[in-house]
């Protein structure tokens, strides 16, 4: 409850995807981090905003739930779609949002591991999803389905070398 409003979080709850890829279906449980809907607590927040989980102490930001919304869906409908590695060796994969006319990234991070859970064959943890205009537009591309396949199956997977990011 911030400023007497009630914001849902369910549409964060962790979920079970199932991906098929050639002839293998991988149950894939997407989780997501308080990093989607808040921001770095800074000495202007107020006390209201606060959002404290994990020991970790962070604030509220509206902007960040409203897109968060988008997330689930998202994954969703990534299919055999290109994510990228990034610099920190985790992937993430975008969006241009409309802002004032303008056409804003918003970078959805997350990490894969190959999971330990019965029915689960890969964990992924979306870490953060924020605007970011300025972005640099160039990554190494991976296929998101080999991705998967390659953390459930062990084999070794090859980002692409770094190229402009293009978007369809």
């Amino acid at each position: 409850i911030v400023g007497g409003l009630t914001y849902d979080l369910s549409h964060l709850d962790q979920f079970l995807l199932s991906l098929e890829i050639d002839k293998s279906t991988y149950a894939v449980e997407i989780a997501f981090s308080s990093h989607c809907f808040t921001e770095k607590l800074q000495p202007h927040h107020t006390p209201d905003l606060r959002y404290s989980h994990d020991g970790e102490h962070r604030t509220f930001n509206v902007a960040r739930y409203e897109l968060s919304k988008s997330l689930r869906g998202m994954f969703q409908a990534l299919g055999n779609r290109t994510v990228y590695r990034s610099e920190r060796r985790d992937y993430f994969v975008f969006r241009d949002v409309d802002i004032s006319s303008e056409k804003i990234p918003y970078i959805t991070f997350f990490n894969v591991i190959r999971s330990t859970k019965k029915g689960v064959n890969v964990r992924l943890i979306v870490t953060s999803a924020y605007l970011k205009p300025g972005m640099s537009r160039r990554a190494s591309p991976v296929k998101f389905t080999n991705l998967i396949d390659s953390i459930a199956t062990g084999k070794p997977l090859r980002a692409g070398q770094k190229q402009p990011i293009k978007r369809k």
